[in-house]
């Protein structure tokens, strides 16, 4: 619940496939962030930053704002 209260910008990485807690538990949780983006990535489990690098790499390019 105290994610809830981060008051920056916050961008979510979230794999389709993780077993350990799927998109449906973070997705409710970045809505309700003010400042929260919800990214999936299909076919990618638990550790989508390893998994998908390179995918994961180019949002985080996006999403942070240029020097």
């Amino acid at each position: 619940d105290r994610v809830r209260e981060i008051d920056r910008p916050t961008l979510f990485a979230w794999g389709t496939e993780d077993s350990y807690r799927p998109p449906s538990v973070g997705e409710p949780v970045a809505a309700d962030m003010p400042d929260a983006r919800f990214e999936r990535l299909p076919g990618h489990g638990h550790t989508v930053w390893l998994e998908a690098g390179n995918d994961v790499a180019g949002l985080l390019r996006a999403f942070l704002p240029s020097p």
